[in-house]
Order: C-alpha cells, then sequence, then structure tokens
C-alpha cells in the first residue's frame, strides 16, 4: 500500500509500545519479530525505505526505543542493524 501501508506499520508499531507500557504484556519475541520482518530482512526494509523514508526510519527507532524501555533485548546483530537503519 505504498507510503502510507509504511506510515501504517510505524503506527502499529507505535501502538504496540502504547501496550507495552500500559498493560506489560508485550511479549518480548513480538519486538523480535517486528524486527525480523520490517529491518532485518535487507529486501524489506529498502523497499520500506523508498517508499516512505521518515516511517521507514521510525520503525528502527521505535524498536530502540523498546530496547531503551526494556521490552525486549536483542543480540548485538540486531542492535548494530536498527542503529543503521535508524539512521
Amino acid at each position: 500500500h505504498g507510503y502510507e501501508g509504511v506510515r501504517q506499520i510505524e503506527a502499529h508499531l507505535t501502538n504496540t509500545m502504547g501496550w507495552s507500557a500500559t498493560t506489560g504484556q508485550v511479549q518480548p519475541w513480538v519486538y523480535q519479530q517486528l524486527a525480523q520482518t520490517f529491518v532485518l530482512d535487507p529486501a524489506m526494509r529498502e523497499r520500506m525505505a523508498q517508499l516512505n523514508p521518515t516511517a521507514s526510519a521510525k520503525v528502527a527507532n521505535r524498536l530502540l526505543e523498546a530496547t531503551r524501555r526494556q521490552y525486549w533485548q536483542p543480540d548485538a546483530e540486531t542492535m548494530t542493524a536498527l542503529l543503521r537503519a535508524g539512521e
């Protein structure tokens, strides 16, 4: 769904973080799966960045924020990929 689709993915991730903050019931694997699907897959990351670079970077930055808030703890490789994608 192009530009808007990437924005919706970012909005969904933002809502997921809100659920973590208010309920504490979002399991860490959810964040790992989001990272694997939208950031660690090079083809997907490139496609999202071409369609909506701002929202694409926000996805990575939201996942980094989730680590700072200790909602999940990614491995070093995932953390490096998130830092690169969030630039």
